[in-house]
């Protein structure tokens, strides 16, 4: 019987029997493979009790019903695990650490938006921080931009009433006002 190339789907034969077992072998195992949430990344020992339909990215030096199958996804179906390999540009929901996540042929890119073949690429990344402000003309926030990042845009809310100041602006070392200045001080 053969398999369909990007997903491994079963291909019904001329004449065969019980065409609904490979009918719905392939249902399930399009059912996991569309839209992926891995229930892990990178695990490497299988869970005690999976439940049917979940997915797991296998991690290097997997063991037990996992062992040789390094690298590729674990989908549990009737009670057994199904081994798919993933594809370059393979989009998933990493559960665990609540972010998205593409397979660049090797690995499995936290947020990337683009991968090329030889790795390059570019991340997209949301940093929230809660900060309270010290008296003074300046107060530093410990979160860092890293450098050669491309900033889409920074936000502040005042949440707390500040005294003194009719405005503030928002930005970096050596440019105070790069991302606004004259911003309300009320509340909201």
């Amino acid at each position: 019987m053969a398999d369909t190339s990007r997903l491994g789907l079963p291909l019904l034969d001329p004449a065969q029997a019980q065409k609904h077992v490979t009918v719905n072998e392939a249902f399930l195992r399009l059912d996991a493979l569309s839209q992926i949430t891995l229930a892990g990344l990178g695990t490497t020992v299988p869970p005690v009790s999976p439940v049917d339909g979940e997915v797991y990215a296998i991690g290097a030096g997997a063991s037990g019903a996992w062992a040789s199958e390094d690298g590729k996804l674990a989908v549990f179906l009737n009670n057994g695990w199904d081994f798919v390999l993933p594809r370059p540009g393979w989009r998933a929901f990493d559960a665990g650490a609540g972010v998205a996540v593409t397979f660049d042929g090797v690995d499995w890119i936290e947020g990337a938006g683009a991968v090329s073949q030889n790795g390059a690429g570019f991340v997209h990344r949301t940093v929230e921080t809660d900060h309270s402000l010290q008296s003074g003309s300046t107060s530093v926030v410990t979160a860092a931009i890293p450098g050669d990042a491309l900033v889409y845009g920074v936000t502040a809310r005042v949440i707390s009433t500040l005294g003194g100041a009719t405005s503030f602006d928002l930005g970096v070392s050596g440019s105070s006002n790069r991302y606004g200045s004259g911003f309300g001080v009320a509340t909201g």
